[in-house]
């Protein structure tokens, strides 16, 4: 009801204007694709992930949506495929705040670092417990155990090297994450060595705070968290785990959505012909 009520007001207003039929068949079209633009980020997530009597009455109104769209001139894929460009970009900079971390360690390592100021030895008031020298020696051991040939040492030493890395990557990156003043009062030296971090994890913040309109950001627990630049949040941080999860959620939800789209656009030309 809401949705219709919202096409009906777009269109009316984009309409007031017009002149002759084209000028009102644009009017429609503008109007359908704002409250199609509304309807996706109000109602997408509760649609899909309720299977009840709203959600099938949510259906109901986007199939009607689509009709006036298809008339319209306008395709509703097009929504879709930006929500998909959405979730890229927000998944994209999730994963360069890991890469970053991950980057930042393996470089000290392959210049033979003994420490660095990021490390246990020099930043342990910051959270940190592992450092450059067991790091060095874990490596130490899984090239030997490569050596070796010996598949059991081999998967072993593996698994060691890697967690250790992998934690030390978290607890880089939880100091990126750090609210604004609690950053500023980081070393000067930490934050020299993590400047990359911090702008990865900045921008992650940023990307997410320009689609926050989007249901499967804004409805989660924690997620204005994000957006507050004096909160301290960590890999932990319940939003960042809900909001990757759920975004893989939707991404298969909408390609699946433009997938029926597409084949129905097909078989329509199938039969046409």
């Amino acid at each position: 009801m809401a949705g219709t009520a919202s096409a009906q007001f777009r269109s009316g207003k984009a309409g007031m204007n017009a002149k002759n039929f084209s000028d009102m068949k644009n009017a429609a079209g503008k109007g359908a694709k704002e409250a199609v633009d509304a309807r996706e980020n109000r109602a997408l997530y509760k649609s899909r992930h309720g299977g009840n009597a709203v959600g099938a009455m949510i259906g109901h109104i986007g199939d009607a949506f689509d009709s006036a769209g298809r008339w319209a001139g306008f395709d509703n894929i097009e929504v879709l495929l930006a929500q998909q460009r959405t979730i890229d970009a927000i998944q994209s900079e999730r994963k360069a705040i890991d890469n970053e971390s991950f980057d930042i360690i393996d470089g000290d390592l392959a210049k033979g670092k003994a420490s660095v100021s990021y490390d246990s030895t020099n930043a342990a008031h910051l959270g940190v417990t592992h450092d450059m020298v067991n790091l060095r020696r874990l490596k130490a051991e899984l090239d030997a155990a490569k050596a070796s040939g010996i598949a059991a040492d081999i998967a072993a030493a593996e698994v060691a090297y890697s967690s250790y890395r992998a934690d030390w990557a978290d607890e880089l990156r939880n100091i990126s994450l750090k609210g604004e003043s609690n950053w500023a009062s980081v070393d000067r030296a930490v934050q020299a060595d993590l400047a990359k971090l911090r702008i990865a994890s900045d921008k992650y913040r940023e990307t997410v705070a320009r689609n926050y309109t989007a249901n499967y950001v804004n409805s989660l627990n924690g997620a204005a968290d994000i957006l507050n630049r004096n909160v301290d949040l960590s890999v932990s941080h319940a939003a960042l785990k809900d909001i990757k999860d759920e975004m893989k959620i939707e991404q298969t939800q909408i390609t699946s959505q433009i997938n029926r789209i597409r084949q129905r656009e097909q078989d329509k030309k199938g039969n046409s012909n």
